[in-house]
């Protein structure tokens, strides 16, 4: 490492130490301890915690695919649009396991989803006050998933476009995020998006958890976009897990750093 290296990575350390100093110190406690509750309440403790009966599946028949419309208005305005004909939905759930990802391609994908641009510092997607409280992490779970990449848990550092490897996982944690998964795995690799609760509601309180949701699902859009670039790749977006379990697994703070969901991505078939 040389002289400009070792000094820029002291600027991050300090400029790090320091934020993390005034976030502790400006932190509304009270707001702190709400968010953090709630969300508690959301997760689920075990993959089964969901269940659908059977009215609840008629009442999902009724209403999948239809939009919510007032049931009084006082006129109707057509407009003569050509609708767009799909042979098959956006989501994809079947992928080749057998063919690795590029590594290249992953770099591309992950840059033009999260990657900030060059010149005025902003990502494809907006954010509240430009806190950027979601962190996208990358999860490989075969050797055979990624060129060059073992499986582990990866962050990405959208300033540098570079993966930080959070850490390896060998074949029981494999094992046991394939347990607190609802369903089975439909690729071997996929995005977690951790939420930074003390980062997301220093400024706006309790209602910056909101803006934290919203910026999750709109990651998620970008990330799609992203990888429809991309010569036949596909992605599925499932929220059913063991919230707690899955982020102690991966190694990323289940209370104040929790996954609010999942996007399974690969080569489809």
């Amino acid at each position: 490492m040389n002289d400009n290296q070792s000094n820029s990575r002291l600027d991050d350390l300090a400029r790090t130490f320091t934020a993390e100093y005034l976030e502790e110190s400006l932190q509304n406690k009270t707001a702190m301890s709400s968010v953090l509750k709630f969300h508690q309440q959301t997760t689920w403790q075990n993959v089964g915690d969901f269940e659908v009966e059977a009215r609840l599946n008629e009442w999902i028949g009724l209403v999948q695919c239809n939009d919510i419309l007032p049931e009084y208005y006082q006129e109707k305005y057509k407009f003569d649009v050509k609708k767009d004909t799909k042979t098959e939905g956006n989501t994809k759930r079947i992928f080749d396991k057998a063919t690795p990802l590029a590594y290249q391609t992953i770099g591309e994908i992950l840059h033009t989803a999260f990657g900030f641009a060059d010149g005025y510092q902003t990502k494809p997607f907006p954010s509240a006050g430009a806190l950027y409280p979601v962190i996208p992490i990358l999860v490989i779970i075969s050797e055979n998933a990624v060129e060059k990449l073992l499986p582990g848990v990866y962050a990405f550092d959208s300033q540098k476009t570079e993966l930080l490897l959070i850490k390896n996982l060998n074949e029981e944690e494999i094992l046991n995020i394939s347990k607190n998964i609802y369903g089975e795995n439909l690729s071997d690799v996929f995005l977690c998006y951790s939420v930074d609760i003390r980062r997301a509601i220093t400024k706006y309180r309790t209602r910056g958890y909101r803006h934290a949701l919203i910026e999750v699902g709109l990651m998620a859009q970008s990330f799609r976009v992203a990888i429809e670039k991309q010569d036949h790749l596909g992605d599925c977006l499932i929220s059913g897990f063991n919230d707690n379990a899955l982020g102690s697994i991966l190694g990323i703070n289940p209370r104040i750093a929790p996954i609010a969901l999942t996007q399974w991505f690969g080569k489809y078939l």
